[in-house]
């Protein structure tokens, strides 16, 4: 079965795999802080995502529109829409696509927030301390590996 073998994959990359049988036949999955319930018809329905708990489509929404508008900024630099397109929406979702390209997904979305994170306190200890604008750029270089980001100087 194509679930079995996808799960294999994803447990010789991650640890702490944990799998269950659900009551409606599903499959449970659970690697680290995901969650994910994959339905008896995939891989032509999406499975459900949950991360800590939180629904997949409530934890990829930015809270507020300043920091929607740098995750946004910073999904342009990774090449990605993902905020647009999700795979792991039902509109979005493919057949072809798979549980570790739902795992790629959810990476980039942390990688996302992780760097969202970082611009927002690099530029407010920036503020704070009215660094000249060469020096925070030098500083976003450093740390984020980017040139700076214009929508927060």
């Amino acid at each position: 079965m194509r679930v079995h073998s996808e799960i294999m994959k994803l447990s010789n990359k991650y640890r702490n795999v944990m799998i269950e049988r659900g009551e409606k036949n599903e499959i449970i999955l659970n690697i680290d802080k995901r969650r994910l319930i994959i339905p008896s018809n995939y891989p032509h329905y999406p499975p459900q995502i949950f991360i800590n708990d939180i629904p997949f489509e409530e934890y990829i929404t930015p809270p507020s529109n300043t920091i929607k508008s740098i995750s946004i900024n910073f999904a342009k630099r990774m090449e990605s829409n993902i905020f647009e397109k999700s795979i792991t929406s039902f509109i979005h979702w493919k057949p072809s696509l798979s549980l570790s390209n739902i795992f790629d997904e959810i990476d980039q979305i942390n990688k996302i927030k992780q760097y969202t994170k970082y611009m927002i306190a690099i530029h407010l200890t920036t503020e704070k301390f009215n660094f000249p604008i060469e020096l925070k750029q030098e500083i976003f270089t450093f740390l984020l590996g980017l040139h700076l980001c214009t929508f927060l100087v």
